[in-house]
């Protein structure tokens, strides 16, 4: 499909912003609890975004094509690099910390034997 001058922010919306919505649906309480961080991973991912891609770009590495960007820029950068970390950063950030929090052990808990145990007596004295 061809969106022309939004082609590449509707691919931006697909596939970073869909996911970062579902992430904040799934795991809002990790949202919520870390909002500072995620605040200040995306700004630094913003900065980080403006020097890699004002230098990129001057050094002609890579290029956004007119006919597939608003023509909107910032510090030499398309605002649609801007919207990609802006969505992106929050939601890797996101994954990345509700796997840490994610319980590895998803097995029913077991009750283990020990020599306290009523039941586990007689295999301990026998």
């Amino acid at each position: 499909m061809n969106f022309g001058r939004y082609s590449y922010l509707v691919t931006i919306l697909v596939c970073a912003g869909v996911p970062l919505l579902l992430e904040y649906v799934l795991v809002s309480g990790t949202v919520r609890y870390y909002r500072r961080l995620l605040a200040l991973i995306t700004l630094i991912m913003l900065v980080a975004t403006w020097i890699w891609d004002s230098t990129a770009l001057a050094w002609r590495t890579w290029s956004y094509s007119p006919e597939r960007t608003l023509g909107i820029s910032l510090g030499g950068v398309p605002i649609e690099t801007y919207l990609t970390t802006l969505l992106v950063a929050p939601a890797v950030a996101i994954a990345t910390l509700a796997w840490a929090n994610f319980p590895l052990d998803v097995t029913p808990n077991r009750h283990v034997l020990t020599a306290n145990d009523e039941s586990a007596r007689s295999v301990w004295t026998s």
